[in-house]
């Protein structure tokens, strides 16, 4: 899939965030005993939909996401990319031609 976001055209395969997840908490977890205490953090917090402001707990809204891997843009990729949704301007199935 191709998408546009704040001007800048992206290209990748999209992926379920369960996929995404995974592979960034792998990505994480090769930065050796650090990377993989952070994930485990990352892991804990991740099932929180709520957030506590001025004393209250409250509800959180998570805006709609879109995932990639394979992801280039400009000069960069393949990464990892999550975008939300109501940043992407245009999108396109297909991958875009990227120069050589």
């Amino acid at each position: 899939m191709t998408i546009i976001v704040d001007g800048q055209t992206v290209t990748g395969t999209v992926i379920s965030k369960d996929l995404w997840k995974s592979l960034w908490l792998d990505e994480i977890k090769s930065a050796g005993k650090g990377g993989e205490f952070m994930a485990e953090i990352i892991e804990g917090l991740d099932g929180m939909n709520y957030m506590i402001t001025d004393g209250e707990i409250v509800g959180r809204d998570r805006p709609l996401r879109l995932h990639m891997k394979d992801a280039h843009f400009g000069n960069n990729g393949p990464k990892l990319l999550r975008v939300r949704i109501d940043r992407i301007s245009a999108w396109s199935v297909g991958i875009a031609q990227r120069d050589a």
